[in-house]
């Protein structure tokens, strides 16, 4: 079954949510990728379908974090 742009996006944004909130509270080394994608209800294939790893995963998180700071900053200007 195909996903529109806006499911894909969402599942994107809410696989990502997880992911940040198990790194931060577990740290990166201790989070496996299948209790990732249970909580999202995802196969490990839809994970790969986004994202290619576990870095990956960290990767778009980190990316997600530095926004965050970006615009943070910004705000305190």
């Amino acid at each position: 079954m195909r996903k529109t742009k806006k499911e894909t996006n969402l599942t994107i944004k809410r696989l990502l949510e997880i992911v940040r909130h198990h790194f931060t509270e577990k740290g990166y080394a201790n989070v496996a990728l299948e209790e990732i994608v249970k909580e999202a209800e995802l196969t490990r294939g839809a994970n790969y379908h986004h994202f290619q790893n576990k870095k990956g995963l960290f990767l778009a998180v980190f990316e997600e974090v530095q926004k965050d700071i970006g615009h943070h900053v910004e705000k305190k200007q």
